[in-house]
Protein backbone atom coordinates (compact mmCIF):
# COMPACT_ATOMS: atom_id res chain seq x y z
CA UNK A 1 0.00 0.00 0.00
CA UNK A 2 2.75 2.24 1.04
CA UNK A 3 4.29 2.36 -2.84
CA UNK A 4 0.80 3.46 -4.38
CA UNK A 5 0.00 6.23 -1.43
CA UNK A 6 3.44 7.27 -2.82
CA UNK A 7 2.46 7.81 -6.51
CA UNK A 8 -0.98 8.50 -6.10
CA UNK A 9 -0.94 11.81 -6.60
CA UNK A 10 0.70 11.27 -10.10
CA UNK A 11 -2.09 9.32 -10.89
CA UNK A 12 -4.95 11.50 -10.04
CA UNK A 13 -2.72 14.54 -11.87
CA UNK A 14 -2.54 12.00 -14.59
CA UNK A 15 -6.70 11.66 -14.62
CA UNK A 16 -7.34 15.15 -14.90
CA UNK A 17 -4.93 15.18 -17.59
CA UNK A 18 -6.64 11.89 -19.53
CA UNK A 19 -10.25 13.76 -18.67
CA UNK A 20 -9.00 17.05 -20.44
CA UNK A 21 -7.52 14.84 -23.40
CA UNK A 22 -10.48 12.92 -24.33
CA UNK A 23 -12.66 15.78 -24.03
CA UNK A 24 -10.91 18.06 -26.85
CA UNK A 25 -10.49 14.33 -28.84
CA UNK A 26 -13.99 14.91 -30.01
CA UNK A 27 -14.94 18.75 -29.48
CA UNK A 28 -11.86 19.49 -31.81
CA UNK A 29 -13.05 17.44 -34.71
CA UNK A 30 -16.47 18.48 -34.16
CA UNK A 31 -15.67 22.17 -33.33
CA UNK A 32 -13.68 21.69 -37.17
CA UNK A 33 -17.14 20.58 -38.24
CA UNK A 34 -19.42 22.96 -37.28
CA UNK A 35 -16.98 25.67 -38.91
CA UNK A 36 -17.16 24.25 -41.66
CA UNK A 37 -13.73 22.52 -42.54
CA UNK A 38 -13.78 19.99 -44.99
CA UNK A 39 -12.00 16.11 -43.91
CA UNK A 40 -8.74 17.32 -45.15
CA UNK A 41 -8.65 20.34 -42.99
CA UNK A 42 -9.69 18.14 -40.23
CA UNK A 43 -7.00 15.75 -41.21
CA UNK A 44 -4.02 18.35 -41.32
CA UNK A 45 -5.15 19.44 -38.28
CA UNK A 46 -4.89 16.50 -36.53
CA UNK A 47 -1.80 15.58 -37.85
CA UNK A 48 -0.27 19.20 -37.10
CA UNK A 49 -1.56 18.21 -33.00
CA UNK A 50 0.31 15.07 -33.72
CA UNK A 51 3.49 16.88 -34.98
CA UNK A 52 3.71 19.04 -31.83
CA UNK A 53 3.37 15.62 -29.51
CA UNK A 54 6.64 14.72 -31.10
CA UNK A 55 8.24 18.27 -30.97
CA UNK A 56 7.21 17.86 -27.08
CA UNK A 57 8.08 14.62 -26.73
CA UNK A 58 11.71 15.57 -28.17
CA UNK A 59 12.15 18.52 -25.97
CA UNK A 60 10.65 17.31 -22.76
CA UNK A 61 13.51 15.22 -21.32
CA UNK A 62 16.08 18.31 -21.66
CA UNK A 63 13.51 20.46 -20.03
CA UNK A 64 12.74 17.77 -17.13
CA UNK A 65 16.76 17.02 -16.79
CA UNK A 66 17.05 21.55 -16.57
CA UNK A 67 14.20 22.49 -14.22
CA UNK A 68 12.74 19.03 -12.48
CA UNK A 69 9.63 17.26 -13.07
CA UNK A 70 7.37 19.97 -11.04
CA UNK A 71 8.33 22.85 -13.24
CA UNK A 72 8.26 21.35 -16.11
CA UNK A 73 4.59 19.62 -15.18
CA UNK A 74 3.22 23.33 -14.49
CA UNK A 75 4.54 24.86 -17.90
CA UNK A 76 3.14 22.70 -19.61
CA UNK A 77 -0.36 22.55 -18.00
CA UNK A 78 -0.28 26.47 -18.18
CA UNK A 79 0.71 26.30 -21.60
CA UNK A 80 -2.12 23.32 -22.78
CA UNK A 81 -4.67 25.89 -20.63
CA UNK A 82 -4.25 28.86 -22.45
CA UNK A 83 -4.81 26.52 -25.55
CA UNK A 84 -7.94 25.51 -24.37
CA UNK A 85 -9.59 28.95 -23.26
CA UNK A 86 -8.28 30.26 -26.91
CA UNK A 87 -10.35 27.99 -28.51
CA UNK A 88 -13.45 28.88 -26.38
CA UNK A 89 -13.43 32.62 -28.09
CA UNK A 90 -14.61 30.02 -31.53
CA UNK A 91 -11.89 31.20 -33.97
CA UNK A 92 -11.63 31.06 -37.20
CA UNK A 93 -10.32 27.63 -38.94
CA UNK A 94 -6.83 28.93 -39.45
CA UNK A 95 -6.18 29.49 -35.74
CA UNK A 96 -6.67 26.18 -34.48
CA UNK A 97 -3.96 24.44 -36.13
CA UNK A 98 -1.36 26.48 -34.13
CA UNK A 99 -3.14 26.29 -30.84
CA UNK A 100 -3.23 22.61 -31.52
CA UNK A 101 0.49 22.34 -31.97
CA UNK A 102 0.75 24.30 -28.56
CA UNK A 103 -1.53 22.09 -27.15
CA UNK A 104 0.41 19.10 -28.57
CA UNK A 105 3.93 20.23 -27.17
CA UNK A 106 2.24 20.86 -23.99
CA UNK A 107 0.41 17.02 -23.21
CA UNK A 108 3.92 15.56 -24.27
CA UNK A 109 5.69 17.24 -21.76
CA UNK A 110 3.24 17.08 -19.22
CA UNK A 111 3.09 13.12 -19.62
CA UNK A 112 6.80 12.89 -20.10
CA UNK A 113 7.16 14.65 -16.97
CA UNK A 114 4.87 12.71 -15.04
CA UNK A 115 5.24 9.11 -16.27
CA UNK A 116 9.26 10.04 -15.84
CA UNK A 117 8.72 10.46 -12.41
CA UNK A 118 5.99 7.80 -11.69
CA UNK A 119 8.55 5.28 -13.27
CA UNK A 120 10.72 5.92 -10.91
CA UNK A 121 8.90 6.34 -7.56
CA UNK A 122 7.61 2.85 -8.30
CA UNK A 123 9.17 0.05 -6.57
CA UNK A 124 10.52 -2.61 -8.73
CA UNK A 125 8.75 -5.34 -7.32
CA UNK A 126 5.38 -3.64 -7.75
CA UNK A 127 5.95 -2.01 -10.87
CA UNK A 128 3.46 -3.40 -13.15
CA UNK A 129 1.04 -3.65 -10.77
CA UNK A 130 1.28 -0.19 -10.48
CA UNK A 131 1.50 0.55 -14.11
CA UNK A 132 -1.94 -1.33 -14.31
CA UNK A 133 -3.67 0.73 -11.86
CA UNK A 134 -2.04 3.51 -13.50
CA UNK A 135 -3.43 2.42 -17.10
CA UNK A 136 -6.96 1.62 -16.06
CA UNK A 137 -7.36 5.01 -14.36
CA UNK A 138 -6.23 7.02 -17.12
CA UNK A 139 -8.23 4.64 -19.58
CA UNK A 140 -11.38 5.15 -17.53
CA UNK A 141 -11.03 8.93 -17.44
CA UNK A 142 -10.66 8.72 -21.20
CA UNK A 143 -14.04 7.39 -21.67
CA UNK A 144 -15.64 9.76 -19.04
CA UNK A 145 -14.72 12.98 -19.91
CA UNK A 146 -16.42 13.06 -22.59
CA UNK A 147 -20.06 12.25 -21.14
CA UNK A 148 -19.40 15.34 -19.07
CA UNK A 149 -20.21 17.53 -21.89
CA UNK A 150 -22.90 15.44 -23.41
CA UNK A 151 -25.79 17.47 -24.67
CA UNK A 152 -23.54 20.49 -25.24
CA UNK A 153 -23.34 22.14 -28.91
CA UNK A 154 -19.59 21.13 -30.55
CA UNK A 155 -18.67 24.92 -30.04
CA UNK A 156 -20.23 25.83 -26.95
CA UNK A 157 -17.77 28.08 -25.14
CA UNK A 158 -18.14 26.45 -21.92
CA UNK A 159 -16.49 22.46 -23.17
CA UNK A 160 -13.46 24.54 -24.14
CA UNK A 161 -13.37 26.17 -20.79
CA UNK A 162 -13.89 22.60 -18.95
CA UNK A 163 -10.89 21.13 -20.53
CA UNK A 164 -9.40 24.06 -19.19
CA UNK A 165 -10.62 23.29 -15.45
CA UNK A 166 -9.68 19.53 -15.82
CA UNK A 167 -6.20 20.46 -16.65
CA UNK A 168 -5.56 23.48 -14.06
CA UNK A 169 -6.99 20.83 -11.26
CA UNK A 170 -3.74 18.40 -12.43
CA UNK A 171 -1.63 20.67 -10.94
CA UNK A 172 -3.35 20.48 -7.39
CA UNK A 173 -1.98 17.22 -6.43
CA UNK A 174 1.31 17.97 -8.22
CA UNK A 175 2.46 20.94 -6.60
CA UNK A 176 1.01 19.93 -3.17
CA UNK A 177 2.84 16.68 -2.96
CA UNK A 178 5.41 15.77 -0.18
CA UNK A 179 7.03 13.47 -2.47
CA UNK A 180 10.42 13.61 -3.55
CA UNK A 181 11.65 14.94 -7.08
CA UNK A 182 13.10 12.09 -8.97
CA UNK A 183 16.63 12.52 -9.51
CA UNK A 184 17.64 14.77 -12.79
CA UNK A 185 18.76 11.65 -15.45
CA UNK A 186 20.12 12.81 -18.81
CA UNK A 187 19.75 9.65 -21.12
CA UNK A 188 21.92 9.14 -24.36
CA UNK A 189 20.67 8.64 -27.56
CA UNK A 190 19.71 5.16 -29.19
CA UNK A 191 20.28 5.38 -32.94
CA UNK A 192 17.19 4.90 -34.75
CA UNK A 193 19.13 2.14 -37.52
CA UNK A 194 20.18 0.52 -34.44
CA UNK A 195 16.71 -0.64 -33.22
CA UNK A 196 15.55 -0.88 -36.93
CA UNK A 197 18.40 -3.70 -36.85
CA UNK A 198 17.28 -5.25 -33.47
CA UNK A 199 13.30 -4.67 -33.56
CA UNK A 200 12.23 -3.58 -36.82
CA UNK A 201 8.60 -4.95 -35.99
CA UNK A 202 8.09 -3.00 -33.23
CA UNK A 203 8.78 -0.05 -34.80
CA UNK A 204 6.39 -0.80 -37.62
CA UNK A 205 3.76 -1.80 -35.07
CA UNK A 206 4.37 2.16 -33.21
CA UNK A 207 4.29 3.47 -36.38
CA UNK A 208 0.76 1.63 -37.75
CA UNK A 209 -0.99 2.20 -34.00
CA UNK A 210 -0.15 5.91 -35.03
CA UNK A 211 -1.42 5.71 -38.36
CA UNK A 212 -4.44 3.43 -37.92
CA UNK A 213 -5.50 4.51 -34.61
CA UNK A 214 -4.75 8.14 -34.61
CA UNK A 215 -6.58 8.52 -38.31
CA UNK A 216 -9.46 6.95 -37.39
CA UNK A 217 -10.03 8.88 -34.16
CA UNK A 218 -9.56 11.74 -35.99
CA UNK A 219 -12.59 11.36 -37.66
CA UNK A 220 -14.92 8.65 -35.50
CA UNK A 221 -16.87 11.43 -33.96
CA UNK A 222 -18.17 12.46 -37.27
CA UNK A 223 -18.76 9.06 -38.13
CA UNK A 224 -20.76 8.61 -34.88
CA UNK A 225 -22.65 12.08 -35.22
CA UNK A 226 -23.82 10.59 -38.73
CA UNK A 227 -24.93 7.12 -38.25
CA UNK A 228 -27.07 8.72 -34.82
CA UNK A 229 -28.44 11.56 -35.76
CA UNK A 230 -31.16 11.53 -33.47
CA UNK A 231 -28.53 12.29 -30.70
CA UNK A 232 -26.55 14.95 -29.81
CA UNK A 233 -23.55 15.38 -32.07
CA UNK A 234 -21.24 14.90 -29.32
CA UNK A 235 -23.07 12.39 -27.44
CA UNK A 236 -22.97 10.24 -30.01
CA UNK A 237 -19.13 10.49 -30.27
CA UNK A 238 -18.99 9.82 -26.73
CA UNK A 239 -20.78 6.56 -27.07
CA UNK A 240 -18.14 5.57 -29.74
CA UNK A 241 -15.39 6.53 -28.10
CA UNK A 242 -15.99 4.55 -24.97
CA UNK A 243 -17.14 1.82 -27.03
CA UNK A 244 -13.97 1.49 -28.67
CA UNK A 245 -11.54 2.12 -25.53
CA UNK A 246 -13.81 0.10 -23.30
CA UNK A 247 -12.96 -3.13 -25.58
CA UNK A 248 -9.35 -2.12 -25.35
CA UNK A 249 -10.06 -1.91 -21.55
CA UNK A 250 -11.28 -5.27 -20.83
CA UNK A 251 -8.90 -6.95 -23.46
CA UNK A 252 -5.57 -5.50 -22.81
CA UNK A 253 -4.65 -7.25 -20.17
CA UNK A 254 -5.64 -10.59 -21.42
CA UNK A 255 -3.87 -10.70 -25.05
CA UNK A 256 -1.03 -8.99 -23.55
CA UNK A 257 -0.81 -12.34 -21.16
CA UNK A 258 -1.58 -14.53 -24.25
CA UNK A 259 1.85 -12.46 -26.34
CA UNK A 260 4.03 -13.88 -23.05
CA UNK A 261 2.93 -17.66 -24.53
CA UNK A 262 3.04 -17.03 -27.90
CA UNK A 263 5.23 -14.92 -30.91
CA UNK A 264 4.27 -11.40 -30.00
CA UNK A 265 3.88 -10.78 -34.09
CA UNK A 266 1.65 -13.58 -34.41
CA UNK A 267 -0.50 -12.02 -31.42
CA UNK A 268 -0.39 -8.63 -32.68
CA UNK A 269 -1.60 -9.79 -36.26
CA UNK A 270 -4.45 -11.86 -35.05
CA UNK A 271 -5.46 -8.81 -33.17
CA UNK A 272 -5.20 -7.02 -36.67
CA UNK A 273 -7.06 -9.47 -38.63
CA UNK A 274 -10.06 -9.40 -36.07
CA UNK A 275 -10.27 -5.10 -35.86
CA UNK A 276 -9.97 -5.75 -39.77
CA UNK A 277 -13.34 -7.57 -39.50
CA UNK A 278 -15.24 -5.61 -37.52
CA UNK A 279 -14.34 -2.39 -39.26
CA UNK A 280 -14.91 -3.73 -42.54
CA UNK A 281 -18.38 -4.57 -41.43
CA UNK A 282 -18.53 -0.87 -40.96
CA UNK A 283 -17.22 0.16 -43.72
CA UNK A 284 -19.88 -2.06 -45.89
CA UNK A 285 -23.30 -1.66 -43.18
CA UNK A 286 -22.06 1.50 -40.48
CA UNK A 287 -25.12 3.24 -42.17
CA UNK A 288 -27.98 0.67 -41.56
CA UNK A 289 -26.72 -1.35 -38.80
CA UNK A 290 -29.07 -0.64 -35.25
CA UNK A 291 -26.73 1.73 -32.65
CA UNK A 292 -26.13 -1.29 -30.44
CA UNK A 293 -24.54 -2.99 -33.32
CA UNK A 294 -22.14 -0.46 -34.39
CA UNK A 295 -21.39 0.40 -30.60
CA UNK A 296 -20.35 -3.40 -30.37
CA UNK A 297 -18.20 -3.72 -33.93
CA UNK A 298 -16.34 -0.56 -32.41
CA UNK A 299 -15.76 -2.25 -29.04
CA UNK A 300 -14.51 -5.49 -31.32
CA UNK A 301 -12.13 -2.96 -32.82
CA UNK A 302 -10.57 -1.57 -29.78
CA UNK A 303 -10.02 -5.03 -28.26
CA UNK A 304 -7.67 -5.70 -31.25
CA UNK A 305 -6.56 -1.84 -32.81
CA UNK A 306 -6.20 -0.17 -29.31
CA UNK A 307 -4.06 -2.71 -27.75
CA UNK A 308 -0.95 -3.77 -30.10
CA UNK A 309 0.78 -0.97 -29.77
CA UNK A 310 1.59 -2.17 -25.92
CA UNK A 311 2.52 -5.47 -27.38
CA UNK A 312 4.79 -3.67 -29.90
CA UNK A 313 6.36 -2.18 -27.28
CA UNK A 314 6.63 -5.16 -25.67
CA UNK A 315 8.43 -6.68 -28.43
CA UNK A 316 11.35 -4.01 -28.74
CA UNK A 317 12.25 -4.38 -24.75
CA UNK A 318 12.93 -8.23 -25.83
CA UNK A 319 15.19 -7.48 -28.65
CA UNK A 320 16.81 -5.25 -26.36
CA UNK A 321 19.77 -7.31 -25.01
CA UNK A 322 21.39 -4.73 -24.07
CA UNK A 323 19.23 -3.31 -21.53
CA UNK A 324 19.03 0.14 -23.15
CA UNK A 325 15.21 0.95 -23.09
CA UNK A 326 15.07 4.12 -22.11
CA UNK A 327 16.12 5.09 -25.43
CA UNK A 328 14.45 2.44 -27.10
CA UNK A 329 11.56 4.07 -25.61
CA UNK A 330 12.19 7.39 -27.40
CA UNK A 331 13.00 5.83 -30.35
CA UNK A 332 9.15 4.16 -30.15
CA UNK A 333 7.48 7.49 -29.53
CA UNK A 334 9.00 8.73 -32.09
CA UNK A 335 7.77 6.13 -34.90
CA UNK A 336 4.33 6.44 -33.08
CA UNK A 337 4.35 10.52 -33.52
CA UNK A 338 5.59 10.38 -37.00
CA UNK A 339 2.27 7.75 -38.04
CA UNK A 340 0.09 10.07 -36.15
CA UNK A 341 0.99 12.80 -38.25
CA UNK A 342 0.45 10.67 -41.26
CA UNK A 343 -2.53 8.69 -40.34
CA UNK A 344 -5.16 11.56 -40.03
CA UNK A 345 -3.53 13.46 -43.25
CA UNK A 346 -4.09 9.97 -45.46
CA UNK A 347 -7.58 9.45 -43.30
CA UNK A 348 -8.50 12.81 -44.28
CA UNK A 349 -7.64 12.60 -48.10
CA UNK A 350 -9.43 9.24 -47.80
CA UNK A 351 -13.10 10.67 -46.26
CA UNK A 352 -12.72 13.71 -48.65
CA UNK A 353 -12.57 11.67 -51.95
CA UNK A 354 -15.62 8.79 -50.76
CA UNK A 355 -18.42 8.52 -48.32
CA UNK A 356 -17.26 9.77 -45.04
CA UNK A 357 -18.97 6.90 -43.44
CA UNK A 358 -17.62 4.15 -44.89
CA UNK A 359 -14.42 5.20 -46.24
CA UNK A 360 -13.34 6.00 -43.30
CA UNK A 361 -13.12 2.52 -41.87
CA UNK A 362 -11.83 1.18 -45.39
CA UNK A 363 -8.88 3.37 -44.55
CA UNK A 364 -9.08 1.58 -40.62
CA UNK A 365 -9.09 -2.24 -42.38
CA UNK A 366 -6.71 -1.70 -45.14
CA UNK A 367 -4.16 -0.54 -42.19
CA UNK A 368 -4.83 -3.03 -40.02
CA UNK A 369 -4.66 -5.86 -42.46
CA UNK A 370 -1.60 -4.61 -44.08
CA UNK A 371 0.07 -4.60 -40.37
CA UNK A 372 -1.29 -8.12 -40.27
CA UNK A 373 0.71 -8.75 -43.20
CA UNK A 374 3.70 -7.36 -42.45
CA UNK A 375 4.04 -9.22 -38.90
CA UNK A 376 3.53 -12.94 -40.10
CA UNK A 377 6.77 -11.85 -43.03
CA UNK A 378 8.52 -11.05 -40.41
CA UNK A 379 8.05 -14.18 -38.38
CA UNK A 380 8.59 -16.36 -41.14
CA UNK A 381 11.57 -14.18 -42.12
CA UNK A 382 13.65 -14.12 -38.65
CA UNK A 383 11.70 -16.47 -36.27
CA UNK A 384 14.77 -15.57 -33.78
CA UNK A 385 14.96 -17.00 -30.13
CA UNK A 386 15.54 -14.69 -27.69
CA UNK A 387 15.25 -14.07 -23.75
CA UNK A 388 12.29 -12.28 -23.43
CA UNK A 389 10.52 -9.88 -20.37
CA UNK A 390 6.80 -10.39 -19.29
CA UNK A 391 4.52 -8.15 -20.75
CA UNK A 392 3.38 -5.26 -18.64
CA UNK A 393 0.47 -2.79 -20.05
CA UNK A 394 1.56 0.58 -22.09
CA UNK A 395 -1.03 3.21 -22.68
CA UNK A 396 -1.57 3.35 -26.75
CA UNK A 397 -2.11 6.70 -27.70
CA UNK A 398 -4.72 7.63 -29.61
CA UNK A 399 -5.05 11.55 -30.84
CA UNK A 400 -5.70 13.63 -28.01
CA UNK A 401 -4.02 11.49 -25.09
CA UNK A 402 -0.77 10.94 -25.86
CA UNK A 403 1.89 10.47 -23.59
CA UNK A 404 5.88 10.39 -24.17
CA UNK A 405 7.05 7.04 -22.31
CA UNK A 406 10.63 8.13 -21.01
CA UNK A 407 10.69 6.17 -17.62
CA UNK A 408 13.23 3.69 -17.09
CA UNK A 409 11.05 0.03 -17.75
CA UNK A 410 12.77 -2.40 -15.82
CA UNK A 411 10.62 -5.58 -15.15
CA UNK A 412 9.93 -6.69 -11.99
CA UNK A 413 10.24 -10.40 -12.13
CA UNK A 414 13.19 -10.53 -14.57
CA UNK A 415 13.35 -11.80 -17.81
CA UNK A 416 12.11 -15.59 -18.89
CA UNK A 417 13.76 -17.67 -21.40
CA UNK A 418 10.96 -18.11 -24.03
CA UNK A 419 10.75 -18.42 -27.95
CA UNK A 420 10.66 -15.13 -29.19
CA UNK A 421 8.63 -13.08 -31.48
Amino acid sequence: MHAFRSVFVLIVAVWFLQLAGGTLGIIVPLGLAALGADAKMIGFVAALYAAGMMLGAYLAPQIVARTGNIRTFSAAVSLTVVGSLALSFVLPIWAWAPIRIIQGVGFAAMFASAEAWLGQAAPEDQRGSILSVYNVAAKAAIMTGPFLIAGAAPLAPHTFVLTGLFLACALIPVCLTKQIEPTRQKTKGLPIRYVARMAPSAMVGCFMAGVINTGTFAFLPIYATGVMPEMNPITAAALAFAAANGGALIAQWPLGRLSDRLDRRTTIAGQCLLSAVAVFALALYGQTLPRAAILGLLAVWGVGSLTFYSISVAHGIDRMTDGRVTELMGVLIICWATGSVVGPILAGLVVSLFAAGTALFFFTAGGLTLLAVAMMARRSARPATVMRSRWHPAMPAPVGLMGARLHKFRTPSGPKQKKDV
